[in-house]
């Protein structure tokens, strides 16, 4: 099995913590280490390159301290995970660190060497599982889109949405392929997302999938799936109506008459589908579908 080598950089003004830590990593094969000296030189190679992880110490007299380095971090590669390193175990400090993006805050005490060892192993575990994920998604929607047979179509449009939908941080799958004694749902996800704008939804969120390609997805499939939330004791207010095609114009009056109630379908057609594969912050742009849908 081929191994997957992600990008470290180190960073701290001591040369001393600096060798400390690339001997505790040196001897790993997973992972590529590089150093920087101070924040600023951290910044200039974050621009130049990719890293996976930066492990970044909290407090470098001379030049950018460590939590105004994360904010430009963050702000030039949104995507790079930071772990914050302090020789002192401040928590005002931590709750900062967190507060601008930070994944981890670490202290330099006596067990310092097992707790990162610790923290960089779940991290790279983390990343290879998130790595097999998207492999999944991708070769999910082509299935999709290849199958002619409506069963393995429609399998594999599930397996998508489900991987889709468990890749957003907090929406944890539940059940599937739910059959009740007048209807089936398809996936059913328990919203546990600590994103105040997620926060807000309900604590149950289905998702209905449409396989067909021949025809639009109309009113009777929205009505039909607006039930299935209505069904559910008071506990889901939001849905989402997947299709790999497109939908009729009726459903966006079917949305108007639906708007004065607390409840919210959000449709997502095949070109919305596209986008939620290919895209590197599904949260993002699921957000963005949920609030189209709000202003129609």
């Amino acid at each position: 099995m081929q191994i997957r080598t992600l990008r470290m950089l180190i960073v701290d003004d001591s040369e001393d913590w600096r060798e400390l830590l690339k001997s505790i990593f040196e001897e790993r094969t997973d992972l590529a280490i590089s150093e920087a000296i101070s924040g600023e030189d951290a910044v200039k190679r974050i621009k130049a390159e990719d890293y996976d992880l930066v492990l970044l110490d909290m407090r470098m007299p001379s030049g950018t301290e460590g939590l105004d380095a994360l904010l430009e971090i963050k702000k030039v590669k949104p995507q790079t995970h930071v772990m914050m390193i302090s020789a002192y175990g401040d928590i005002h400090k931590a709750v900062e660190a967190m507060k601008r993006g930070a994944l981890d805050f670490v202290t330099k005490e006596a067990d310092f060497k097992d707790v990162i060892t610790f923290k960089v192993n779940e991290f790279i575990q983390t990343t290879h599982l998130a790595a097999d994920r998207e492999l999944l998604i991708h070769a999910k929607y082509e299935d999709a889109r290849r199958f002619k047979d409506a069963r393995k179509k429609g399998k594999a449009l599930e397996d998508l949405l489900a991987a889709l939908f468990a890749s957003v941080e907090g929406f944890i799958q539940i059940d599937r392929n739910v059959n009740t004694a007048t209807e089936e749902i398809d996936i059913v996800f328990r919203n546990e997302s600590r994103n105040p704008s997620w926060q807000k939804e309900s604590e149950i969120i289905l998702v209905e999938c449409k396989n067909w390609s021949s025809q639009r997805i109309g009113k009777n499939e929205f009505v039909l799936f607006k039930e299935k939330i209505e069904n559910r004791y008071g506990r889901c207010k939001l849905g989402f109506l997947v299709c790999t095609t497109d939908f009729t114009e009726m459903i966006e009056r079917e949305m108007l008459r639906s708007s004065k109630t607390d409840l919210l379908v959000v449709p997502i057609n095949g070109d919305d589908l596209r986008q939620l594969v290919e895209s590197k912050n599904r949260s993002q742009l699921l957000r963005s579908f949920v609030d189209r849908a709000l202003l129609v």
